[in-house]
Parts: structure tokens; C-alpha cells; sequence
């Protein structure tokens, strides 16, 4: 639902996280379709099953920028809406995610694509959230 994030490691080695501005995100998911034609027919929003990397150089090679970040224990790591990321862990740790909503997420939650091939995945109902943004704006 391309909500925010929150990610900490609390004990243990570092992170690698790789992650996509969120403007270059509709870009990211073409690339991702054409490197993977077959996944789009099965579930247009296969991304979000969280199983498809792809390597920083096809990256480069297709102009989408990415960031490199490595987080040590005690840092925090906040993504942003729409912006594609995924790492790896360098060892055993112990760290925690956290997903979460703003105002400013609103718009973003309206627009995600949903996976609708999986049973657990996840799906929240934008009603409540439209009624309160859209009335406090107005």
C-alpha cells in the first residue's frame, strides 16, 4: 500500500538496503516488467510479493538513480511512499520494521496497486482515510 516505513536494528551486524526515489518509481516497475514479462499476467502488482530483486547496474543501465545505504546497529532508516527498497542482512541481528501512515500518505495509498493473487496480502480500505483527508483539506 506504499506506505511509509521505520526500520531499526536493535542488536547485531549491519544492513545493505537499496532503495528507488519515489519519483522514479512507475519507472522501476516497467523496467521490472520487461526484465520479467511472464509476472505482470499472473499479478500486475508482483513486486509487492517481495521475492524480485534487480541489480544495481541494470539500475544504472536504465537511468533509475538508487541510493546505497548501510545501516548499523542503533540507526534508523525511514522509507518513503512509492519508494521501491531491498536489502540484505551482512550476519545474524535482530531488527524491527514498522509500517505507518501520514497525511501525506493518503494520496499515495488511493493510487497503489493491489496484489490480488495472495490471500495475506495486504489491503486496507481507503474510505475512512479519504473521508478524513479530503474534509480536513477542504
Amino acid at each position: 500500500m506504499d506506505l511509509y516505513s521505520i526500520n531499526c536494528i536493535h542488536v547485531g551486524n549491519r544492513n545493505a538496503l537499496y532503495s528507488i526515489p519515489p519519483e522514479y518509481g512507475h519507472e522501476f516497475e516497467l523496467l521490472a516488467n520487461r526484465f520479467f514479462p511472464t509476472k505482470p499476467a499472473n499479478c500486475p502488482a508482483f513486486l509487492r510479493h517481495k521475492v524480485t530483486m534487480i541489480s544495481p547496474n541494470i539500475l544504472e543501465q536504465n537511468a533509475i538513480p538508487y541510493n546505497k545505504i548501510t545501516q548499523e546497529k542503533g540507526e534508523f532508516i525511514i522509507t518513503f511512499p512509492f519508494g521501491y527498497h531491498g536489502g540484505y542482512n551482512n550476519g545474524f541481528n535482530i531488527a524491527e520494521a514498522i509500517n505507518f501512515a501520514s497525511p501525506r500518505w493518503v494520496e499515495y495509498g488511493i493510487k497503489a496497486s493491489l496484489c490480488h493473487c495472495r490471500k495475506d496480502s495486504v489491503k486496507i480500505c481507503m474510505d475512512t482515510f479519504i473521508k478524513l483527508y479530503f474534509n480536513s483539506v477542504s
